[in-house]
């Protein structure tokens, strides 16, 4: 018998959480995410995302994950204070809006979308701030890089938020 979506998506959540046990909270995110890529409005697997969003210390990517899980239907507020909680306190990133696009645009290209959403997160913050080399085609791109890397994990909701 074949598995069902949300049968997939309940394995994934199950082995995402096994990875956080193991202190790997890249792979955690990664079968994360896929889970909410087949389960988009099931709320364990949201969880189970902003839990391992947490633990990678991806503070932005959990804000966006709790907006999405208001959108699906989910508790956004509760996916949130999940993620916070797992979230350690750290300092922001160096460097300028270009270099941290860099290391995203790295992270796209590896096909590691995870981390290139969280990346392109940091970016746009960081050009929220202002500064040299921030420009309204800059902060476009890095939108639109967000949302390619959204639309590669199947978070089509969240690349749709990025391209409007």
């Amino acid at each position: 018998a074949a598995c069902t979506g949300l049968d997939a998506a309940s394995l994934l959540a199950e082995r995402s959480g096994r990875w956080l046990a193991c202190d790997l909270a890249q792979h955690a995110a990664a079968d994360a995410a896929r889970c909410v890529a087949l389960a988009p409005a099931w709320e364990t697997g949201v969880n189970a995302f902003a839990e391992a969003l947490g633990s990678t210390g991806d503070s932005a990517g959990a804000e966006a994950l709790a907006e999405y899980a208001g959108l699906v239907g989910g508790d956004g507020a509760k996916a949130l204070a999940t993620a916070r909680a797992k979230t350690p306190v750290v300092a922001p990133p160096p460097g300028d809006v270009a270099s941290l696009k860099a290391v995203a645009d790295g992270h796209f290209r590896a096909k590691r979308h995870v981390e290139a959403v969280a990346a392109y997160s940091r970016a746009i913050a960081r050009a929220r701030k202002g500064g040299p080399g921030v420009d309204a085609r800059s902060v476009a791109a890095l939108f639109s890089n967000r949302a390619a890397a959204s639309a590669g994990l199947g978070a089509h909701a969240d690349a749709l938020l990025d391209g409007a």
